[in-house]
Order: C-alpha cells, then structure tokens, then sequence
C-alpha cells in the first residue's frame, strides 16, 4: 500500500509534491523550535518558553495535515499526468 502511495505520488504534478513537502519541513521547523525552546526553558523565562514548546508542539501535525490537504486539492484540481 505504501508503494503504491509512492508511485502516485512520483507521477503527481509538481506543484502537488511541492505542497506537500512544504507542508513537511514546516512541521519539521516547528518541532525543532519545541526542542530548542524546551532545552532553553530552564535558563530564561520558564513558562514563555513552555508557552512556546506548547504552541510548536500543537501546530505541527496542522502544519503538515495542511500541506497534505493542499496536495490533495491540488490533484483533483491539476490532475495527475498519466503517461509518464
């Protein structure tokens, strides 16, 4: 299943896959600033920081469910390209 989800994906249009992958690395943005500000709190201001890991922490699924709902509009809108 997984396989077959990749193929579609190779043959998908490229603004798709861009939607997609943007959608990715920004969740990956976000978890790495929940990381830092996590690792930082006991140093500085304790509950602004955790306001901050709090706030990455619940926006990074939504980063990339945005990107992946993007991609999915996309291809119905675009169409996948059928002969390559």
């Amino acid at each position: 299943m997984l396989k077959k989800m990749l193929e579609r994906l190779r043959r998908s249009h490229p603004a798709v896959r861009c939607s997609i992958i943007i959608g990715a690395i920004t969740m990956l943005c976000l978890y790495i600033t929940a990381l830092f500000a996590y690792s930082a709190a006991p140093y500085g201001d304790y509950s602004n920081a955790m306001i901050i890991y709090n706030g990455c922490l619940e926006a990074a699924p939504a980063s990339l469910a945005s990107g992946v709902i993007g991609g999915l509009i996309g291809d119905l809108i675009l169409g996948s390209r059928g002969g390559d």
